[in-house]
C-alpha cells in the first residue's frame, strides 16, 4: 500500500510540476509578465530542472533566454521533439524571425516556408509569405521566388500580391556571405512622435519587412529613426528601397551606412 501512495504521490507532483512550466508559457505568451517578473513569481531554474524531460520545457527555455542563438537551439529541440506540438508554428516563426534579424537570409526562407505549407489558415500566413519572398530575394535567389511567388499566388488567392516586381533575375548573381559585417541600413524616416513611428512599424512588418526604430538626436532634439535591415551591400539596400516602392508607394526612403 505505501509503495502504491508513494507512486500515486510522484504522478501528482510530476503533474503539478509540469502545470507549472504551461502556466509559465501561457503568462509568456498572453503577455501577463515578462521574464524579470516571471522569475519572482516561480522558481523558474529549479521548475526547469526538475522538468528536463517534459517536452514543453524546451519551449520554455527559448522563450526565457535572453541569448538569440541558444535561444533558437531550444525552439529547435522543442520543434523537432514534437510532430505536432502545440508550440510548433510559434516555434517555427521565432526561429525565422531571428534568422531574418541577423541577416541570415538562407536560413530565415526556410522556416518561414514551412508556416505556409503546413499552417495554411494560420494568422501569420501573410507575413510568413512576405518574409519568405523576402529573404529569397535579398539572398540572390530570384528565380526560386519567383516560382514561389506564382505558387503562393496560386494556392492563396485571397491574399494580394504584387505582380509589379522591380528585381529581375541575375543568373549570375553571388550569394552574399551571411556571416560579414552588414553596413548598410534603408532609413524609411525620423519621426517626433514614438506613436507615428511605431504605426509604420506596423504597417511594414505585415508587407514582410522587419524594422527597427532607433532613439537618434538631430540638433539636440531627440527623433525616432524607423530603419529597415542590416544589408551588406548598397545594391542589397537599394533593391529593399525598390520593393517599398513597388508594394507600398513608399518613395522618400534612404540609404544610411550603420
Amino acid at each position: 500500500m505505501n509503495n502504491l501512495f508513494c507512486v500515486f504521490m510522484f504522478c501528482v507532483s510530476f503533474l503539478l510540476s509540469n502545470n507549472k512550466i504551461d502556466m509559465m508559457i501561457e503568462d509568456i505568451m498572453l503577455g501577463n509578465m515578462d521574464r524579470k517578473y516571471l522569475k519572482k513569481k516561480y522558481n523558474v531554474n529549479e521548475i526547469i530542472k526538475n522538468n528536463l524531460n517534459y517536452s514543453n520545457t524546451a519551449f520554455l527555455q527559448g522563450l526565457i533566454e535572453n541569448d538569440g542563438e541558444e535561444s533558437v537551439k531550444y525552439f529547435k529541440k522543442y520543434y523537432e521533439s514534437n510532430n505536432d506540438g502545440k508550440y510548433n508554428e510559434v516555434s517555427i516563426k521565432k526561429m525565422a524571425d531571428y534568422y531574418y534579424s541577423k541577416g541570415s537570409y538562407i536560413q530565415a526562407s526556410k522556416w518561414y516556408r514551412i508556416i505556409p505549407e503546413k499552417y495554411p489558415k494560420s494568422k501569420n500566413i501573410k507575413a510568413s509569405i512576405n518574409y519568405h519572398l523576402n529573404s529569397l530575394l535579398i539572398s540572390g535567389n530570384y528565380k526560386e521566388e519567383k516560382n514561389f511567388h506564382e505558387h503562393y499566388k496560386k494556392t492563396f488567392p485571397h491574399l494580394k500580391f504584387n505582380d509589379d516586381s522591380t528585381i529581375k533575375e541575375q543568373p549570375n548573381k553571388v550569394q552574399p556571405n551571411i556571416d560579414n559585417k552588414y553596413m548598410y541600413s534603408v532609413l524609411v524616416g525620423n519621426y517626433e512622435k514614438y506613436n507615428i513611428a511605431l504605426d509604420y512599424k506596423k504597417n511594414l512588418s505585415k508587407e514582410g519587412f522587419m524594422c527597427r526604430i532607433e532613439n537618434i538626436y538631430i540638433d539636440n532634439k531627440q527623433y525616432y529613426s524607423l530603419r529597415i535591415g542590416y544589408y551588406k551591400t548598397e545594391k542589397t539596400a537599394n533593391n529593399i528601397m525598390k520593393r517599398l516602392k513597388s508594394r507600398l508607394g513608399i518613395t522618400n526612403a534612404t540609404i544610411i551606412t550603420n
